[in-house]
């Protein structure tokens, strides 16, 4: 499976969200997704209360149209992470509280 960043993406993640983003590359990888399109992780272009700055977040997308979001979410812990179906995109953030 290929990972492909977007050019004006930068930064790295918090090591929880690291964590997560492996077992979301696992999942899509056996689900047998060819392409991830990152189109985020550190940026300034999110709001306030967004949790890209400080790198608890990502956001993607993939050329598998088959996403349950109810297993994505029990393999990255419900309590520890919010998934949001975007129009273009997934959006991945670590967010214990």
């Amino acid at each position: 499976m290929n990972v492909w960043y977007r050019e004006d993406v930068y930064g790295n993640m918090t090591d929880e969200m690291a964590r997560g983003w492996r077992k979301v590359k696992k999942f899509f990888s056996e689900k047998g997704t060819k392409n991830i399109f990152v189109t985020s992780i550190r940026d300034k272009i999110h709001g306030d209360d967004s949790r890209h700055p400080q790198g608890d977040a990502i956001d993607f997308y993939t050329d598998n149209v088959t996403l349950n979001l109810d297993i994505l979410r029990k393999i990255l812990g419900i309590n520890n992470f919010d998934i949001v179906c975007e129009s273009d995109h997934i959006h991945i953030e670590y967010d214990p509280e």
